[in-house]
């Protein structure tokens, strides 16, 4: 009798082991995902930062690029006045063109040229955050549910 009790403890115990590993396996797994979805989160709202650095940065130069734009165009025509010869018009005219070739890389930096270079943020709440948490632990760890 009391080896049957010793094999049936012994047993009891392999499957609790085989259980216990599962269930730590499944664990570090999971809390491996955590970190590595944790890490991209961050990157993702560092190139968020990033982006709306740059819009901020275009929309701020574009002021002085315009006080520029319409300075150069004066002296343009101001030159274009004073004198017959065309070529002095060349330095402001030069100048209008740089502009708007600047202009045109800052719009297109802030944002609004085309389609938006990722994902828009969405508000989400805190249920479904958790029910697609569980709904993805169910599925990959479902020896734990």
């Amino acid at each position: 009798m009391q080896a049957g009790t010793s094999v049936a403890v012994l047993g009891g115990c392999t499957a609790h082991h085989r259980v216990y590993w599962r269930v730590s396996d499944a664990l570090r797994r999971q809390e491996l995902e955590a970190l590595q979805f944790q890490q991209r989160l961050a990157h993702h709202e560092r190139l968020a930062s990033i982006a709306t650095l740059a819009a901020g940065t275009a929309h701020e130069l574009g002021n002085p690029l315009a006080t520029i734009a319409v300075v150069s165009r004066e002296l343009e025509l101001y030159a274009n006045e004073m004198e017959k010869d065309a070529s002095s018009a060349d330095d402001p005219r030069l100048i209008r063109s740089e502009v708007e070739r600047s202009s045109e890389i800052l719009h297109q930096m802030s944002g609004r040229e085309g389609d938006p270079v990722g994902e828009f943020p969405t508000s989400i709440g805190l249920k479904e955050i958790c029910a697609q948490v569980i709904e993805f632990s169910e599925t990959r760890y479902p020896v734990l549910f």
